[in-house]
């Protein structure tokens, strides 16, 4: 049976006809509106409530997160969080930007504190920085994509892990943040980071770097937008 003939047999038991442009334009009506599905409330709020609750739920995930006005800010904030006595840092560590945070030229080599090194695949690094693509608030998860620029290896083989996330980057639910994906050239990998690397595996006691970083921050820059509409 061909293709014609099957959708002849179901029109004729639905009782249409093949050229009832009003069902055809119901259908493209539908398929093009991209309505929502059910959305949790709590990802339904203001975006400083969002910036909040983001905060809240990695910090809850065992995650440091610190607030910066503007780009200016980064370096010294970094020099900051890498000089804290939790962190046990050596004096001049080692740093690795990858390549979204050298395009922000923010001036890490001027930095008296930090000693700038160059990524090498398949290498281990004492402390990488790198963007990320944005963040879900419902469940305090940042969200970064591999590219030309930032191969997916530079989150997982540091010992420290600090990303960079604008405020307006944070969204909601998980809904909103295929929106901020490109259209085309798609990127390869998406990942999901809701905290330092951990595992609970050995007599249920929870170690923290065993897969990955043992130690996630997060630099978040700039004020909610005023204008954001939640989905």
């Amino acid at each position: 049976m061909s293709r014609e003939q099957l959708l002849n047999r179901i029109r004729q038991k639905l009782k249409v006809d093949a050229s009832d442009t009003a069902r055809q334009q119901a259908v493209a009506a539908r398929l093009s509106a991209k309505q929502s599905n059910t959305l949790p409330q709590r990802g339904r709020k203001s975006h400083p409530q969002l910036v909040m609750d983001f905060a809240q739920r990695i910090i809850n995930a065992q995650a440091t997160v610190s607030r910066v006005k503007s780009l200016t800010a980064v370096v010294a904030e970094v020099e900051k969080y890498l000089s804290a006595g939790s962190l046990s840092c050596p004096p001049n560590i080692k740093l690795c930007i990858n390549g979204d945070i050298e395009q922000l030229a923010l001036g890490f080599e001027g930095s008296g504190l930090l000693n700038l090194t160059p990524w090498r695949a398949n290498s281990s690094m004492d402390v990488c920085m790198t963007a990320c693509l944005g963040a879900v608030a419902e469940s305090g998860s940042l969200v970064v994509t591999s590219s030309g620029t930032s191969a997916i290896t530079q989150h997982m083989l540091a010992d420290i892990h600090i990303v960079l996330l604008r405020a307006g980057d944070i969204v909601g639910v998980f809904e909103e943040i295929w929106q901020k994906l490109p259209r085309s050239n798609l990127p390869r990998d998406i990942t999901f980071i809701s905290g330092p690397s951990c595992t609970g595996d050995i007599e249920m006691i929870m170690e923290y770097g065993a897969h990955g970083p043992k130690a996630l921050h997060v630099i978040i820059v700039g004020e909610s937008p005023a204008d954001y509409q939640p989905l």
